[in-house]
């Protein structure tokens, strides 16, 4: 070569120029490199980039746009990783940096409000799994433009599981299995395990609570919050239910409302019925209130009743008084609790019950009243239609009461009959006098 300068100068020429290859005599690219054992290599098969402590003081120029370095240590905000020089940015760039499109497991610089973002930028629903398993949902369907669009979020296995993304949506479903079956259903709100799980086509449902509204399959705009709140409804629509198990029967009911634990009514197709403390309630169109535990229902004022004449029609004044009154029995009694919580199949009080079963009889309280049986088999043998018995609609499901207010009528009726009989006395006294 020392002798040839020419030749010299040609083959490091065809050098520069041609491919190169590190191991192998035929590369495949400008620069081909080849492990000592491409099945079992070396701790030192590999290429070192250059290594550096900090990044230069003085920042590259644009020849180096693209130089990569490797940081050993943490300089400033930039953690040990290998790093490029973008003359664009003027900025040493983290591979794993979000302007590469890459979030970092421990943090992230250099990010821009509405530029930089963790999602999908086509009409897809964006997913996170954990160990395989999908837990969060982000569905978005249509666009602003469009009035056909769904907006829903499902966190949870298999929440929202069923959704086709068709139709008008806005759902969130939080918990496992939660909105589970749903297709059609829009603005529904589902929080807890299994909550709304069999809802198809209902709309406007909002359930809280573990298996609340599990089987509602497409009843509308009810609520329930609680454990097992409106559990076996299937088609009811407008009920409100508060309380753990409370409507828990109730399947194609509609427009009830219970408020408390249990408040629960025993039928299952019941309509504008109102249960608030616990009592169940066996007939549409009725209220209970307070539970064995109540000792006092009240207020500031007396229960108003409707009594505008403009009301009513066929007025009548057949009221039976001292007839019905003197064969009334005046009683004093204590209240089974145990009787009444079994009756109606009520357990939400079971912390107490071991409390009211050991009470003994002296201690509780002694009440005044009727036997309402009694009073209904006292009216009927004088075939006087009294509404002061509230009849139960069968003995196995509900109670018998009385409307003790009511008995202010026939108690005026009997007075007046009273006074009758004594203006008569008085007249006959009278006579005799006069005789």
């Amino acid at each position: 070569m020392k002798k040839n300068p020419t030749l010299f100068i040609i083959f490091l020429t065809q050098i520069l120029t041609a491919q190169i290859g590190i191991g192998t005599t035929n590369p495949n690219a400008s620069l081909d490199i080849i492990s000592s054992n491409q099945a079992a290599p070396s701790s030192t098969d590999g290429i070192l980039i250059p290594r550096v402590d900090a990044f230069p003081s003085i920042n590259p120029a644009a020849a180096q746009n693209g130089m990569l370095v490797y940081l050993t240590t943490t300089s400033g905000s930039n953690f040990p990783g290998f790093y490029y020089w973008s003359q664009p940015l003027v900025t040493w760039i983290g591979l794993q940096s979000s302007v590469n499109g890459g979030w970092g497991v421990t943090g992230n610089s250099g990010t821009v409000s509405g530029t930089n973002f963790i999602g999908t930028t086509d009409n897809q629903a964006l997913d996170f799994r954990v160990n395989g398993g999908r837990k969060l949902r982000l569905e978005t369907n249509g666009t602003l433009a469009t009035l056909n669009m769904g907006r829903s979020i499902y966190i949870g296995l298999e929440a929202g599981n069923a959704d086709n993304f068709s139709g008008f949506k806005y759902n969130v479903a939080i918990g496992e299995l939660a909105l589970r079956n749903n297709t059609t259903g829009s603005q529904l709100i589902a929080i807890g395990g299994d909550a709304l799980r069999a809802n198809i086509t209902g709309n406007r449902n909002i359930a809280i609570g573990k298996d609340a509204l599990t089987n509602n399959d497409s009843g509308d705009d009810n609520i329930a919050i609680g454990k097992d709140a409106l559990n076996d409804n299937v088609t009811g629509h407008r009920n409100l239910v508060l309380g753990n198990n409370s409507l828990q029967s109730l399947t194609t009911g509609n427009g009830n409302i219970a408020i408390g634990t249990q408040s629960n009514p025993t039928g299952t197709n019941l309509t504008n019925a109102i249960s608030i403390g616990g009592f169940n309630i066996a007939a549409s169109h009725q209220i209970k209130m307070g539970n064995t535990l109540h000792t006092s229902i009240g207020g500031q004022v007396a229960w108003t009743a409707f009594s505008d004449g403009r009301f009513k029609s066929k007025i009548k004044e057949n009221v039976s008084g001292l007839d019905f009154i003197l064969k009334l029995r005046p009683v004093t009694y204590q209240i089974d609790t145990q009787k009444i919580n079994s009756f109606f199949g009520i357990d939400q009080l079971s912390g107490y019950h071991s409390f009211l079963k050991n009470r003994s009889a002296k201690n509780r309280k002694r009440l005044t009243g009727f036997i309402a049986q009694e009073v209904a088999e006292t009216a009927k043998s004088i075939g006087f239609d009294f509404d002061g018995i509230d009849l139960p609609k069968d003995d196995t499901e509900s109670n018998y009461g009385i409307r003790y207010s009511l008995f202010v009528i026939p108690l005026v009726k009997a007075v007046q009959e009273q006074h009758n009989m004594i203006i008569d006395l008085q007249n006959q006294i009278k006579d005799l006098k006069n005789k």
